[in-house]
């Protein structure tokens, strides 16, 4: 260890002493106490210390850190203080180590920040000496050696165990596995279609194959390329080996996945296109009472015919076989991208205003409705966006009396649960809210213009005594740059008439483990709390939070959500009625989700993958867009074979049509007027299954 990372107490002491005589500053590695940056290693990771949590510590106890950490997670640690206020402080820390380990030293390092505040540095600074515990020691020192064994896998093999693996391998006439050996050599070729591409091994896995890494650890094998067409697996252990075939096939896969469906196509259609007079579509300011309006001032709207007589939800008729087809082709293509990409995602479809990125000056401008839906489709200057929001808090009240008394669509369900029976209400208004705040902080350990913002989610909910009680706490980051989580999908159905769309939304965020998650936050969720006495009938703030302001944490912007959850019958799917705050706001407004009870369940799966897996809910659509809209198909394959129509293009499911059945019998119980005759259940009958 150099100068000021020694972990004896007397290195540490000349350190201090070469400190203190430099003006009394740690001399540590990658560290210096001049505004010198030449030849100065970048950490993989710097973790910044809230000035709230600052305080003075000393020589002996930061090169007792960096020792302790360097043993316990296999990284190096660097402390880097400054003087101020007559006092010697660590302003953040600096991380050395391989991707797999820095979680465990950001882990270490949290917890060190979160319980030193509390601490002096008398108390610091004195020595520790843990007692001598054989049986930990023993542990330690085998997880050490554990550790240390695999990291070899990382590197290249040796010569003297190429020669091994070359004798057995030559030795053994059989084909491998071979019974009489531990040893085993396995090729896999690069697929010849990714080369077709210009994709090569090294495109896809980075230099020296470096993210197939974690299975050469994972598995304790060497991976290397032979040739440009060629991967070898040498192991000493047949299940392992195989393990890493199976795992590097499902890498090839993904990467095929990810060239051939990357891009994400928008997929329209205009549902009330009938309606439409020869005027076509005209831009709109956006209502007073819209949250965040100036991002996306022009709501448009179709001009309808004067003598239409169809009622909203009528227009379903229109939608053409190749269109569901299409919409359910486009579900599979993002969702089967996100079977191999670990991550938290979210699929649901939302019912919201339309609105556009234009000029004010355009408010009152016609177009033609094709020319309107070709640049919405190809000009990306519009934005053009289904927001979250559907009507302001008194059209809210309404809506939400249209969705309690709509009992011959929808049912009593228990929030939260799928079908559960806990706690189900016994009848529509009887149901009982969700609490949900959502808020985007700025990264704070971000060093940098462009950073991955943290997103703070708090859930509160009835317990058996009808008291709301802090049920999860959730850490997620978002992509670089992005204000927003990342959207997979882009499908909406447009209800232009009314100035509202359907979007099918598919977002993903990186969830973040509250261990390594920084301590700012987290202080943030745990003082985050409920009012006291708060009438759930208030249209009042429900939350006491502070805005960051009094301490370290930048505030980017936040929503409370009052969440109302009902079963539409005969079915798994489930409609949110959502009451949100937007900051700035007296009042809520209100939105509208429909989502399928298992999507989440099946979703889960992703969060935990590990590089070379992906998730296993077998055929897509049958999983997702069940047939009978209650259980998944029976089937494990991922493809079936296609239905055709008496012309031979293929027909879509009957899972996207029962779903398509069920928004349109939304709409016709959202937009119904005080007049308007409620149809009885089913309003629209099912399309007759179609045999393979």
């Amino acid at each position: 260890m150099r100068a000021g990372g020694s972990p004896s107490q007397g290195s540490a002491s000349r350190g201090g002493q070469r400190g203190s005589r430099g003006g009394g500053t740690y001399q540590g590695r990658a560290q210096s106490t001049v505004n010198n940056n030449r030849g100065k290693r970048e950490p993989n990771r710097v973790i910044l210390v809230p000035p709230e949590f600052r305080r003075q510590t000393k020589e002996i106890e930061r090169a007792r850190l960096i020792a302790l950490w360097k043993s316990e997670t296999g990284c190096e640690v660097i402390p880097q203080p400054e003087y101020g206020s007559g006092r010697l402080v660590i302003t953040k820390f600096e991380i050395f180590g391989t991707t797999g380990n820095l979680d465990d030293a950001a882990q270490k390092i949290e917890e060190w920040i979160r319980y030193s505040v509390s601490k002096t540095s008398e108390t610091t600074a004195w020595a520790k000496i843990q007692a001598h515990i054989p049986k930990d020691w023993s542990q330690n020192h085998l997880k050490q050696e554990h550790v240390e064994r695999k990291k070899k896998f990382i590197e290249d093999m040796k010569e003297e165990e190429t020669e091994t693996y070359k004798r057995v391998v030559n030795y053994c006439v059989c084909s491998p596995p071979c019974p009489y050996t531990k040893y085993l050599q396995i090729t896999v070729d690069w697929p010849s279609d990714l080369l077709e591409a210009s994709l090569s091994m090294k495109d896809a896995f980075g230099a020296n194959l470096a993210k197939l890494d974690a299975i050469r650890m994972d598995e304790e094998v060497f991976i290397r390329a032979v040739g440009l067409n060629q991967l070898e697996i040498c192991g000493s252990d047949i299940l392992r080996a195989r393990s890493a075939e199976q795992r590097l096939k499902v890498l090839i896969e993904k990467v095929r996945a990810m060239i051939n469906s990357k891009v994400v196509y928008p997929k329209y259609i205009l549902l009330d296109k009938r309606e439409g007079s020869k005027d076509g579509v005209i831009y709109e300011k956006a209502e007073n009472w819209w949250p965040e309006k100036d991002a996306h001032p022009v709501a448009p709207r179709l001009i309808r015919c004067a003598i239409t007589s169809s009622q909203p939800g009528e227009y379903w008729q229109d939608i053409q076989p190749h269109q569901y087809y299409d919409l359910q082709t486009e579900i599979q293509r993002a969702l089967d991208i996100a079977r191999y990409e670990k991550g938290f995602y979210d699929l649901s479809i939302r019912l919201g205003c339309l609105a556009l990125k234009r000029n004010v000056s355009s408010v009152g401008t016609k177009h033609a409705t094709d020319e309107f839906m070709d640049d919405i489709i190809n000009r990306r200057d519009m934005d053009f966006v289904v927001k979250h929001w559907l009507v302001d808090d008194e059209g809210g009240e309404e809506f939400l009396a249209h969705i309690m008394a709509a009992d011959y669509l929808l049912e009593p369900t228990a929030a939260g649960t799928g079908f559960g029976f806990a706690n189900k209400p016994e009848s529509l208004s009887e149901t009982k809210c969700t609490l949900r705040g959502t808020w985007v902080f700025k990264d704070p350990n971000a060093s940098q213009s462009i950073s991955s913002d943290y997103v703070v989610q708090v859930h509160w909910t009835m317990d058996e005594d009808g008291m709301y009680e802090k049920e999860y706490i959730k850490f997620y980051r978002l992509g670089p740059g992005s204000p927003a989580p990342k959207e997979n999908i882009d499908i909406k159905l447009l209800e232009l008439g009314e100035s509202k769309g359907w979007q099918f939304s598919l977002t993903s965020m990186t969830p973040v483990s509250k261990a390594v998650a920084p301590t700012a936050l987290r202080r943030f969720a745990d003082q985050t709390c409920l009012k006291p006495g708060y009438d759930i009938a208030s249209k009042e703030l429900f939350a006491d939070f502070t805005d960051g302001s009094k301490n370290s944490l930048k505030l980017l912007r936040g929503r409370l959500d009052k969440i109302r959850t009902f079963g539409i019958r005969k079915t798994g799917y489930r409609v949110d009625v959502i009451s949100m705050w937007y900051p700035g706001k007296k009042v809520p407004c209100w939105g509208l989700n429909v989502y399928h009870s298992d999507w989440r369940t099946h979703l889960a799966t992703v969060e935990q993958l590990r590089p070379g897996e992906c998730a296993s809910w077998g055929n897509t659509l049958g999983t997702f867009l069940p047939d009978d809209g209650l259980f998944p198909a029976q089937w494990t394959a991922r493809e079936e074979p296609s239905r055709l129509d008496d012309h031979g293009k293929p027909l879509p499911r009957d899972g996207i049509r029962l779903l398509m059945i069920k928004l349109m019998e939304l709409s016709q119980v959202i937009y119904q007027s005080s007049g308007a005759l409620i149809p009885d259940f089913p309003a629209i009958p099912p399309a007759p299954r179609v045999s393979i």
